[in-house]
């Protein structure tokens, strides 16, 4: 998979022929060059993800749009992260941490578009306010991403990138095996794991570890194999 980081204002010299997946992390004010070049692009089988301010005409082709602007003070419990409906996007985690101090509801207007997620208050409950929507042609959230939650977090961009572009799922786990021995060493995995082994063969405890996490790994390359990679 090709990737790449386009400004707007090199996105019309450069195009988006190459990209299967657009993700608009923020644009305060989209320009309407911007939206129609990403309308084409969807209308051709690319898909969107984005965040906060949506063009009406890139959500009409999205099949979602966003309504009211809404404070977290007007909510009485407060906005502390978003709660995710489970059965529709495979690999969502239940909720994620997200303080938003504002927000922009969202709504699903076509194109098979459902609601994904609602804002929680600080008790973990969802409110009645739509936070994200997902269709077969994109997902838009009703702010921007703030990576509060180092665990939820990236697992929520996962699973939606996914649920757009299925081929990412196994990207993402040959990359995760292929990083496994990350902070301990810069070698493959079985080759780190037999130099711990010899460091540590006095340690019937740590070597009971190593014989678990070698079974770990083996399963883990066995759902790779067979392409179970959410």
């Amino acid at each position: 998979m090709r990737l790449a980081c386009i400004d707007d204002v090199d996105l019309a010299a450069v195009g988006l022929a190459a990209q299967k997946l657009v993700i608009v992390p923020y644009h305060p004010e989209q320009p309407a060059a911007m939206a129609a070049q990403l309308r084409t692009f969807v209308e051709r089988g690319g898909k969107v993800m984005g965040f906060y301010n949506l063009p009406k005409s890139l959500g009409q082709t999205l099949g979602m749009a966003t309504g009211p602007y809404v404070r977290s003070s007007q909510i009485a419990e407060g906005v502390a992260g978003i709660v995710f409906k489970p059965g529709i996007v495979e690999g969502l985690p239940k909720a994620m941490r997200q303080d938003s101090g504002n927000f922009l509801e969202m709504a699903p207007t076509g194109h098979g578009a459902v609601r994904v997620g609602w804002w929680s208050g600080h008790t973990g409950q969802a409110t009645r306010h739509c936070a994200a929507v997902v269709s077969g042609r994109g997902a838009w959230f009703g702010h921007v991403y703030l990576g509060q939650d180092a665990t939820n977090g990236p697992m929520v961009l996962l699973s939606l990138a996914g649920h757009l572009l299925p081929e990412i799922w196994r990207q993402a786990a040959a990359g995760g095996l292929a990083r496994v021995t990350g902070g301990v060493s810069n070698g493959p995995y079985r080759a780190t794991l037999e130099t711990l082994r010899q460091q540590c063969r006095d340690h019937p405890q740590a070597l009971e570890a190593f014989t678990r996490s070698e079974q770990c790994y083996s399963a883990a390359e066995r759902l790779l194999g067979t392409g179970q990679c959410a």
